[in-house]
């Protein structure tokens, strides 16, 4: 198994633990039979892209973010979770937290400006 695969499924790994999933629960969410985690993550099988993207799908997270945390991109991850939290949001709700997004970068440059 190359380093990259190691890592997302040590990201996985980390969100499931996180989020205090059972194997038993993550496979019912991910539809992947019984068993399955348990090969994985002890290495006796490599998962495929489909396995991969239904495990990332049931925790909740993107797998381009995954796989840009995997090259290193912390920034480029959270970013991409933000928006995918922003995107649950309803219309109303983005408008406030673009709203105040607005207000926060205004009194950022304001108070950069003063000497």
């Amino acid at each position: 198994m190359d380093d990259g695969l190691q890592k997302i499924l040590g990201l996985l790994r980390e969100e499931q633990e996180r989020q205090k999933l059972p194997d038993y629960e993550l496979e019912q969410r991910a539809r992947l039979g019984s068993g399955t985690l348990s090969n994985v993550w002890s290495g006796r099988v490599t998962p495929t892209l489909k396995t991969i993207r239904k495990l990332a799908a049931a925790l909740g997270v993107s797998l381009l973010a995954l796989l840009a945390l995997a090259e290193g991109s912390e920034e480029e991850y959270r970013n991409h979770q933000m928006m995918l939290l922003f995107r649950q949001l309803s219309p109303e709700q983005q408008r406030d937290v673009m709203d105040f997004a607005r207000l926060w970068l205004n009194r950022s440059s304001q108070a950069s400006e003063t000497p």
